[in-house]
């Protein structure tokens, strides 16, 4: 299974398009906590930070990659 489509089933979305929306950003957060980052090739990690995340970045590392997805869910901080 891709990681897309792990991410849809596990925030309870009908569509992988639904990760896309604010409301679900936490739910991703979450499904990511457990996840064997290893699980998924650095390819699949930099396509869910480019789809969900809505940007161009990419990661030299999938842990890297990862830990952008968790944080996209967190409010930014105050300086």
């Amino acid at each position: 299974m891709e990681l897309l489509e792990y991410l849809r089933i596990q925030t309870d979305c009908d569509y992988i398009s639904d990760l896309r929306g604010c409301k679900r950003l936490h739910s991703i957060k979450n499904a990511l906590i457990n996840l064997e980052i290893r699980q998924y090739s650095l390819k699949e990690w930099n396509d869910a930070v480019s789809y969900i995340g809505l940007t161009n970045l990419t990661f030299a590392t999938a842990e890297d990659a990862a830990n952008y997805l968790k944080q996209l869910s967190e409010p930014p901080q105050l300086v």
